[in-house]
């Protein structure tokens, strides 16, 4: 979201001159005309990619808006209709970025690690920064009132921590020869409700989906009991 707005803030600062010298040329454009030229030169770039779909939206609402140029809108209706689409976007894209986490994992604990979300009872929201505060029970299962963020689990954006009684923290790097988080990340279960994080802590697993399959029921009890809140 950041490059967007950087993007969209050095093409209008390059417009600047275009626009002076169309005044000086008495071929003066209105404001509307400018923001059309800024959409569509931001999605020309993006065309050939895999965000071609953003890119067709961009120059579809910049050749609109250069059209409408024509028309006589009030500047404060022209400034609304340019700046439209992008707090739009950015609405979406906040609605489904996926969460910044931090997991506080007791010392030396290994095994599966559930988090079930949206639960009445559950675990008061915590932050630090701007990253969630996960903390881990020995259960190896927490129940949060934390909803799940976004359409996926972001692992590259989740923090891993061994925490002693006194509140010392030790990283958990992801290092295939030693103990480390990986495997599921997200899993439904039989059940109707929020998204649950579940991943494991210990050594590479050749198939992690077999897991401690044996704890099963003992989730399902526990997302059961959340869902009856």
């Amino acid at each position: 979201m950041g490059s967007l707005f950087f993007i969209i803030l050095i093409i209008s600062v390059l417009l600047i001159p275009i626009h002076f010298y169309l005044n000086k040329r008495g071929k003066g454009k209105n404001f509307l005309f400018y923001s059309g030229l800024i959409y569509v030169l931001i999605g020309l770039p993006i065309l050939p990619s895999f965000l071609i779909y953003l890119g067709i939206g961009s120059c579809t609402i910049g050749i609109l808006f250069l059209i409408l140029s024509n028309k006589n809108f009030p500047i404060p209706l022209q400034v609304f209709l340019s700046l439209a689409p992008i707090v739009l976007f950015a609405g979406i894209s906040f609605y489904s970025e996926s969460s910044n986490n931090i997991f506080l994992i007791p010392n030396g604990y290994t095994g599966r690690i559930v988090i079930i979300h949206s639960c009445k009872n559950g675990a008061e929201k915590e932050y630090e920064s701007m990253s969630r505060i996960y903390k881990i029970p020995q259960s190896g299962i927490l129940k949060t009132k934390f909803s799940f963020a976004g359409n996926s689990f972001d692992h590259l954006h989740s923090k891993y921590f061994y925490i002693d009684s006194v509140g010392n923290r030790t990283e958990i790097l992801e290092d295939t020869s030693k103990i480390h988080p990986h495997g599921l990340w997200t899993l439904s279960y039989n059940k109707q409700g929020d998204t649950i994080i579940d991943f494991i802590l210990d050594n590479r697993q050749a198939d992690p989906s077999n897991y401690q399959v044996e704890k099963n029921e003992l989730y399902q009890s526990e997302i059961d009991s959340c869902l009856d809140n």
